[in-house]
């Protein structure tokens, strides 16, 4: 029972929070998106499912982002700025 309240809360809080979490599995393609992450890349969550990374991240200024690309700046102390592409192809400063 214990067990299952943290799950809960732990399931609200990535629902709830306002800023974007997605989960990716090892070969880099969507596996969830909170709607943080649906408002901000513009996408439902289904139609991200399945999809690669590379079709929401770029360097500024640069190709798209694979995983271990996105890996490698995501282990930085400090975070990375990646460039975030919205649907309609804007693109946004992404904090990962």
């Amino acid at each position: 029972e214990m067990l299952q309240r943290a799950v809960n809360r732990a399931e609200s809080v990535v629902r709830d929070i306002q800023d974007g979490i997605i989960t990716l599995s090892r070969s880099g393609r969507v596996t969830s998106v909170n709607p943080g992450a649906e408002k901000l890349f513009g996408y439902g969550g289904d139609d991200l499912l399945g999809k690669p990374v590379s079709m929401l991240f770029a360097l500024p200024g640069g190709p798209p982002v694979d995983l271990p690309v996105l890996v490698k700046a995501s282990a930085t102390p400090r975070g990375a700025y990646l460039r975030g592409l919205r649907r309609d192809g804007a693109p946004f400063a992404a904090e990962i």
